[in-house]
């Protein structure tokens, strides 16, 4: 699509009222208005930065979940035009998260309108809630580019100075798990060389390698080469809460234990680092988990237990990677948040480890 009007409905039609942007999308579809395309789809971030790059206008439709949402109640939001509600979406990476990595990328809309539909019920289950369902047909005027409220965006945009949008903070992630094996190191170089040398959310790296044979850790000296990021290799009962990099050592299975410390050999060899590591994290604190090229399926318990620790998971796009193993096991859990090419999760990561500037 390269002009005219995009219509996007998000979310997951098997957890309850998180359908209500699927079923907004079908009425207006429904509607076969002219110049308007309609697409469905989950909240994955590299479809949506595909889906509306450089197109003049793009509504997007979600549930919105969070203190202070009153369910069936509709509400706008224009990106870069008005300040960003308290409650915006009922996804762990969201609208918000998604259009501020759209920005750093340069990968978004000329005019983006957000509509949401508060919600409670986004347990497992099949169906709107009535208050929900009551509200699609507003939220369906809502978003029709006919009505009122949306036509006026098709005109420019009125002058305004403000400093770029950033999405709302994120201070809950405690820990980012990279985990990695065959490919690892160009894969795991990649996204770290792209970060900037203030994130202050400890990063951690499981590549799948052999035994140390000395002191020497070759990935940490390499990795420091590749970051501006302190790096420094996991030591038995030392803090896990450092900032910057730490490096698990080859071969060895490494958690952490209940005083956030790093304990060795707890669990015996069985070729899955990642997922020991990130059972561990996710249930000493909320993680993300990046889930790069490797063989077999390490990671994929893991994210699991990620996703039911309220952490969030990022894997690289199985067409990227050196091994497509372990992607595509992470992607079979259906508990992934956003499958994006290798160049865009360091920058996704930049996005989510954002601290408030007043805290």
């Amino acid at each position: 699509m390269t002009g005219g009007v995009l219509v996007i409905g998000i979310g997951n039609e098997y957890r309850s009222d998180d359908g209500v942007g699927l079923a907004v999308a079908a009425d207006v579809a429904a509607r076969q208005l002219r110049g308007v395309e309609v697409l469905s789809a989950p909240p994955d971030p590299g479809l949506m930065l595909d889906a509306w790059t450089g197109l003049p206008l793009v509504v997007a439709v979600d549930a919105a979940a969070g203190p202070g949402a009153v369910a069936g109640r509709v509400r706008r939001w224009v990106p870069g035009e008005q300040p960003q509600p308290t409650v915006v979406s009922s996804h762990s990476l969201g609208l918000p998260e998604i259009y501020a990595l759209g920005q750093t990328l340069g990968r978004i809309p000329r005019r983006l309108v957000v509509i949401t539909v508060e919600v409670k019920d986004v347990g497992y289950g099949v169906g709107l809630s009535a208050v929900v369902a009551a509200a699609v047909p507003a939220a369906v005027e809502s978003s029709s580019p006919k009505c009122r409220t949306c036509s006026r965006h098709l005109r420019p945009p009125r002058p305004h100075v403000s400093m770029p949008e950033r999405a709302a903070p994120r201070p809950g992630f405690g820990r980012v798990v990279i985990v990695a094996s065959a490919g690892g190191i160009p894969a795991v170089s990649a996204v770290l060389g792209g970060l900037a040398g203030d994130i202050t959310v400890p990063i951690s790296v499981v590549q799948h390698r052999a035994a140390p044979q000395d002191d020497h850790d070759a990935l940490a000296e390499i990795l420091s080469h590749r970051t501006r990021l302190a790096v420094r290799v996991a030591v038995e009962g030392g803090s896990a809460a450092q900032p910057g990099i730490t490096v698990v050592p080859g071969h060895t299975m490494v958690t952490i234990d209940s005083r956030g410390r790093w304990a060795f050999g707890r669990l015996p060899w069985n070729n899955r680092p990642g997922d020991a590591l990130l059972v561990s994290s996710a249930a000493a604190s909320p993680t993300i988990a990046v889930i790069l090229t490797g063989m077999l399926n390490d990671g994929s318990e893991g994210c699991r237990a990620v996703q039911s620790g309220g952490g969030l998971v990022i894997v690289e796009d199985p067409r990227d990677a050196s091994a497509a193993d372990m992607p595509n096991s992470a992607i079979a859990t259906g508990c992934v948040d956003a499958v994006l090419p290798l160049r865009d999760i360091a920058a996704a990561l930049s996005v989510l480890t954002q601290t408030d500037p007043a805290a």
